[in-house]
């Protein structure tokens, strides 16, 4: 069951590794989607302008990640379910690898 492997992770991470993944995966946080509905950013678009800029689509949408998502996820593009079965320290060493979360921890 992911949510309890997910749980026991969690516990063991620091409060900006937390915050990192709680933001991408919830979309609460500082790319472009969530702060353009807070009156902060006008665009939500990512910058490869193929979609708004939300956790999801960084982790499984966005071209500009691909490679990174090769790498460190297994895939070019990977299924919104199959988030579920990576591990958070996996998801999380994509997400710094990204750039994308540095200013949100």
């Amino acid at each position: 069951m992911p949510d309890c492997e997910w749980a026991s992770e969690l516990l063991k991470m620091n409060r900006s590794r937390i915050k990192r993944l709680v933001g991408a995966i919830t979309g609460h946080c500082g790319l472009n989607s969530h702060l353009a509905k807070m009156g902060i950013a006008s665009d939500p678009k990512c910058t490869c302008s193929l979609g708004e800029e939300t956790g999801y689509h960084i982790i499984c949408e966005c071209p500009k990640f691909s490679l990174l998502g090769l790498r460190f996820l297994g895939g070019h593009v990977i299924r919104s379910l199959d988030v579920l079965k990576l591990g958070l320290l996996v998801l999380d060493k994509f997400l710094v690898s990204t750039g994308r979360f540095e200013r949100f921890t």
